[in-house]
């Protein structure tokens, strides 16, 4: 089943991830890292947009595609940059780099959607 839920708080991550995992492992993908991924985009809407956002998941051709939709309209930077060594956070963007086959940022009426591919193997 396709994962396609609202997140308005950080305390509601943890049944977004459990969600993803359910949704990607009987496919035989690497559940750690597409979670891990979907977690950092989820995060970085909550506290960088400020607002709920919303989380979706599904396959697409040979992958499998999730994105989360801020309300916020500002631009996001389409690369990641190193995070100093001592910072606490700053490596989101980076992971999702790492983890998926493509990426990228999609203009909404009101917002902005953020999204990363996987291919499935």
């Amino acid at each position: 089943m396709p994962v396609d839920m609202w997140v308005h708080r950080l305390d509601q991550l943890h049944a977004m991830r459990r969600a993803i995992r359910q949704f990607v492992e009987p496919v035989g993908m690497i559940a750690d890292d597409v979670t891990l991924a979907a977690n950092e985009l989820a995060t970085n809407a909550l506290v960088y947009a400020g607002a709920p956002c919303h989380v979706s998941g599904q396959f697409v051709d040979a992958a499998v595609r999730f994105g989360s939709t801020d309300g916020a309209p500002a631009p996001l930077q389409l690369f990641a940059r190193p995070a100093p060594a001592a910072a606490v956070g700053g490596r989101g963007l980076a992971i999702v780099q790492r983890v998926a086959s493509r990426w990228g940022v999609e203009p909404v009426q009101g917002g902005k959607t953020v999204w990363f591919e996987v291919d499935v193997r």
